[in-house]
């Protein structure tokens, strides 16, 4: 039973500010590489998939994977962190088998509490998508 994954999409997530709509990036059929100039964000796109199947982040300064519990608010996009109190920060991923279509959402809610950022708990949805 393969699974393809069909599409990735974030939401203030470190440089990929905005909502899913903005941040969407569709695969297709096959071999998919990931290109772009340094400090593009392709890093951090990796970050998005460790987040949701790992729970990790591998922090580029101190070269380690770290728990996301810890990292919130340096995931989060500094765009996001200057306009908005509270925002969501979010990724998604929408894959394919012969079962169906799925979407799985992770996502935190940060908030400014006496001039530092809480997080919220992470909230997990899993939905099926090809009926509709």
């Amino acid at each position: 039973m393969a699974t393809i994954i069909k599409s990735i999409s974030f939401k203030n997530f470190y440089n990929y500010f905005g909502e899913f709509r903005d941040n969407t990036f569709e695969f297709t059929t096959g071999i998919n590489i990931i290109s772009a100039d340094n400090n593009m964000g392709k890093s951090k796109f990796y970050n998005g998939i460790l987040w949701l199947l790992k729970d990790q982040v591998y922090d580029s300064d101190d070269k380690k994977f770290k728990p996301v519990g810890s990292s919130f608010v340096r995931m989060a996009s500094s765009k996001a962190k200057s306009i908005g109190d509270p925002f969501e920060m979010a990724i998604k991923i929408v894959y394919a088998n012969n079962l169906g279509e799925y979407e799985v959402i992770k996502s935190v809610r940060l908030t400014k509490q006496n001039g530092e950022w809480i997080s919220s708990g992470q909230v997990i949805e899993i939905n099926e998508t090809s009926h509709g």
